[in-house]
């Protein structure tokens, strides 16, 4: 697909392709909580659509497309089900991810079906990966909370850091391993994002070989060992500056769906006390106008940085630390108002919203658990930017 027409018609193709899941995802999202996974008809919807992998290597089968498409198809999935999008954020970056490893790791996963899903979690300080002395691998051990979509997944990747160098330095390191290798072990069950499937991991002195075994930093700096032969420009784009886009879309997506609702059951609501339709008070068309621009505005703020990131890796050049820090706190932004967006619909529906029969409340709940995540934390992105611009003029 080198001709821009027919890119661009592939692209929208997949745009209406997930256009045309927001009804069954919506239908299916009380299901979907209560089996605590996305629901296998929602996940063989997705897989056959070849949603999962728009960012898998073309060696592969994949579509090596472009991180801007991907998040539109999310924020399209969560104005269905935010936890349908939050595992296809999670498995569709799994795709992008592993094109940074060595050939043979890629072969392996990838040679029964290309369909294969790996899960994730990047919480290096939840685990330990000792170096072996003949160099070979590392001996992965640690306890790993809240992974979503490990009952899909076959692979696992697997933040950690090394024991202490000799100037005292932890790296951090990222494996992948098997599923079945991991003890697996059932979450209480949460209040939001109760269809993601998340569960707990655990492993102790499970041996990853050195190939399956990249430093974190290789991942953006440009240097991982996959970029030898997986040559869209795509790959040069760095993980930790995009991959909050993704979470931002979903949430920002659920946003957009809690707000076609609202709109769409306006002429239906009335007072308790006096019977007036609730649409013709003042303050709930500025609740509308405040929801519109708050989704509208988060949507434009990561579709900006997915272009700059793009271009930039286009040239192929690496974008600067400083761009990268914007770009998260921009998502982390992006979350925050798609979230503030969620709250103010919901409190303009009334003691209503609270009903279960009412998707408002579940889209709430999920709102606030996805906004609680590490990728769009606004305490901690805010707090890493600010401190680096300060440390710049200083």
């Amino acid at each position: 697909m080198e001709n821009p027409s027919d890119v661009a018609i592939f692209q929208e193709c997949v745009r209406e392709s997930a256009r045309n899941l927001v009804p069954l995802l919506r239908e299916q999202a009380e299901l979907t909580e209560l089996l605590c996974r996305v629901s296998p008809l929602v996940m063989r919807a997705l897989n056959a659509r070849g949603l999962f992998r728009l960012l898998q290597p073309a060696l592969y089968g994949g579509r090596e497309q472009s991180i801007d498409l991907l998040i539109d198809v999310l924020q399209t999935l969560g104005r269905g089900c935010l936890s349908t999008a939050w595992v296809s954020f999670h498995v569709a970056s799994h795709f992008w991810l592993l094109a940074r490893w060595p050939k043979v790791v890629q072969d392996t996963v990838w040679r029964e079906t290309s369909d294969t899903l790996i899960s994730s979690s990047l919480d290096y300080e939840s685990g330990r990966a000792d170096c072996l002395e003949d160099g070979s691998g590392y001996c992965f051990s640690g306890a790993w909370d809240l992974v979503s979509a490990v009952d899909e997944a076959s692979y696992v990747i697997l933040g950690a850091l090394t024991q202490p160098e000799c100037n005292g330095v932890r790296r951090k390191v990222i494996g992948i391993v098997p599923r079945k290798s991991l003890e697996v072990i059932g979450t209480r069950r949460a209040c939001g994002l109760c269809g993601t499937g998340r569960k707990s991991l655990r492993a102790q002195g499970l041996f990853v070989h050195s190939e399956w075994v990249l430093d974190a930093e290789s991942l953006n700096n440009g240097t991982a060992p996959g970029l030898r032969f997986n040559f869209a420009s795509v790959f040069l784009i760095p993980v930790s500056g995009l991959t909050p886009h993704l979470a931002a879309a979903a949430i920002l997506g659920n946003a957009q769906g809690c707000y076609d609702e609202f709109v769409t059951g306006a002429g239906l609501r009335r007072t308790a006390h006096s019977q007036r339709p609730t649409s013709q008070y003042v303050a709930q068309q500025m609740c509308l106008a405040e929801a519109h621009a708050l989704i509208t505005s988060g949507s434009l703020l990561i579709k900006r940085d997915a272009r700059e990131a793009a271009a930039i890796a286009q040239k192929g050049e690496l974008a600067s630390r400083q761009q990268q820090l914007s770009w998260r706190m921009n998502a982390a932004y992006a979350a925050r108002q798609g979230t503030r967006a969620v709250d103010i619909l919901f409190a303009a529906y009334g003691g209503g919203g609270n009903y279960m029969a009412n998707n408002a409340q579940r889209r709430f709940r999920d709102a606030h658990a996805a906004i609680s995540c590490f990728q769009v934390s606004w305490d901690a992105i805010a707090t890493e930017f600010g401190s680096a611009i300060i440390s710049i003029t200083e």
